[in-house]
């Protein structure tokens, strides 16, 4: 799973690993650009393996709630990955406390 204002690298990864055979789900943002938490892909019972989700994006600034992502993507046993490069400095990051350990 990752979201549809993913970064362009992470977008063609999925693809990619679609034409390897792996389901990707797409996740879409509200008008604010944050995802939808409460929406069928992060709720339902099928079991992700990856979550990529991106920390804060650089275009619209945007700044997801890693926390509960990563405790979403932790309890249905899936890696969780973000891509944090925007946030560095602008934000607090510790991984231990977003639960992205």
């Amino acid at each position: 799973m990752t979201a549809a204002t993913e970064h362009k690298c992470v977008i063609e990864s999925a693809r990619a690993l679609e034409g390897e055979g792996a389901s990707v789900t797409v996740l879409p943002v509200r008008p604010d650009g944050l995802i939808e938490l409460d929406g069928w892909p992060m709720r339902s019972r099928s079991a992700p393996r990856w979550f990529s989700i991106m920390a804060v994006n650089n275009e619209i600034g945007v700044i997801q709630p890693l926390a509960e992502i990563a405790a979403l993507a932790h309890a249905k046993g899936a890696w969780f990955h973000s891509d944090a490069a925007q946030a560095a400095g602008k934000i607090p990051l510790d991984v231990e406390t977003m639960g992205s350990t």
